[in-house]
């Protein structure tokens, strides 16, 4: 159906970019609603509808019956697991246990298709250059927060993050211009990150976002965004946990690691086999003083 489509001249630029997005992440537009569509695939609602009318199908929802049913007749009616319920109470732990791999892998792919390089290249020289990275986020961004921390003072950048909104709020004052901060905001609409980012923007201060939604106020307030392309409910009302927004955000903090290491790689590299030996060096002499 759509390859079909896009083979011939009914499609605009945009409908065209729609259709090749549709095609490279079918599965996942199974999953998402008509504005969940138009945010992961920079178009418009309007668009999608136009798109839908020229694929023969009456709304955005007949659309996606006639996309599913054209999966299956392709041999791809394997479906990838919901982000919010993947599993049942009636799954062997081997069958949650495939269904848990499909969602990380899935999100993964969808993650690095996301990703605007030349953008990430701007983050990763800020980050590099910044004598101070102040990272903030809530809940279980949180503990993402804390490997990255780790995995950077390794390599002697300084990341600060707090817990509480208020002690964040005040980090946030203190930030200056020649540092940098990563917010993690997986809808880019709560009132607590939105409220550190208008206190970045004030003392001038670049920031990243990192989230779902590129439509939402932070998105557009940041200096830069990295998008995640995950369509995971926000509420635990309406999913079992967090699954597919915090593997997204942890393979972000990595790559965003990994890009900073590898400008100065040799340097980098020298520096943490230099601290290792040191450390366990003192570590055994301690330990041979002791016994």
């Amino acid at each position: 159906m759509l390859e079909q489509l896009m083979k011939g001249s009914l499609l605009t630029n945009s409908e065209k970019s729609l259709a090749a997005y549709i095609t490279e992440h079918s599965h996942a537009v199974m999953r998402m609603n008509i504005r969940e569509l138009a945010g992961a695939s920079f178009t418009s609602t309007a668009t999608i509808t136009r798109f839908c009318k020229k694929t023969g199908a009456e709304s955005f929802a007949d659309f996606k019956m006639k996309l599913w049913a054209d999966l299956q007749e392709r041999g791809s009616q394997d479906p990838v697991p919901s982000v919010d319920i993947p599993y049942s109470e009636n799954d062997s732990i081997e069958q949650i246990a495939r269904k848990i791999e499909q969602i990380s892998v899935e999100t993964i792919h969808n993650t690095r298709k996301a990703m605007n390089f030349p953008i990430l290249e701007y983050i990763a020289e800020a980050i590099s250059q910044a004598p101070v990275i102040h990272c903030f986020g809530e809940g279980d961004s949180l503990l993402s927060l804390y490997d990255f921390k780790s995995k950077m003072m390794r390599i002697n950048k300084r990341i600060e993050f707090e817990t509480d909104f208020a002690a964040q709020a005040h980090q946030a004052m203190n930030a200056d211009p020649a540092h940098c901060a990563v917010i993690i905001s997986h809808s880019g609409r709560k009132r607590n990150p939105i409220a550190i980012a208008k206190l970045l923007k004030l003392n001038q201060v670049p920031f990243t976002v990192i989230t779902s939604e590129p439509l939402s106020v932070l998105a557009e307030m940041a200096t830069w965004q990295i998008f995640t392309g995950v369509a995971e409910k926000e509420r635990l009302l309406d999913k079992l946990t967090t699954y597919s927004s915090q593997v997204a955000v942890h393979y972000i903090l990595d790559c965003l690691f990994s890009f900073v290491y590898a400008l100065n790689y040799r340097e980098n590299r020298n520096y943490t086999q230099y601290n290792e030996k040191m450390i366990e060096d003192i570590c055994r002499t301690f330990y041979d003083a002791s016994h």
